[in-house]
């Protein structure tokens, strides 16, 4: 399955992982989780690990677009695991949601991007390790 949900402690953290090819399916299917949780819990945080071999078809981007519109005012934070570069510069664009605080962490950081977004205190990043 590409995308693969990733479960924690906390009931209000949202997790999953991206791998392979992610087609417009995948994304409805992730995006109807992600209706259901919150109906359970208003806001959620986000946890996402996107693989190197990670890809998403044009209906797939197209439709994540819309979903992301829909449900950006319903998530907190998010943590996005990944070294694609390009990523990191598109979470930037999650700055026009009000109470929305976005961290991109390099795939080797996977722990300190779950210890950040299962943290009381958002506002305060957790320091990788050195």
């Amino acid at each position: 399955m590409p995308l693969e949900r990733i479960t924690f402690d906390r009931d209000d953290v949202f997790g999953f992982r991206a791998t392979g090819r992610i087609e417009a399916e995948d994304v409805d299917e992730i995006a109807a989780e992600i209706r259901k949780t919150r109906r359970e819990r208003n806001r959620l945080r986000m946890y996402a690990e996107i693989e190197s071999n990670w890809r998403m078809g044009p209906k797939a981007w197209f439709r994540d677009f819309l979903h992301g519109l829909r449900n950006a005012f319903g998530f907190r934070a998010a943590a996005i695991v990944t070294d694609h570069g390009w990523l990191e510069r598109a979470a930037g664009m999650a700055g026009w949601v009000p109470g929305l605080t976005v961290r991109v962490f390099p795939a080797d950081q996977a722990e300190a991007a779950r210890a950040w977004i299962t943290s009381d205190d958002l506002d305060t990043p957790e320091e990788p390790p050195a």
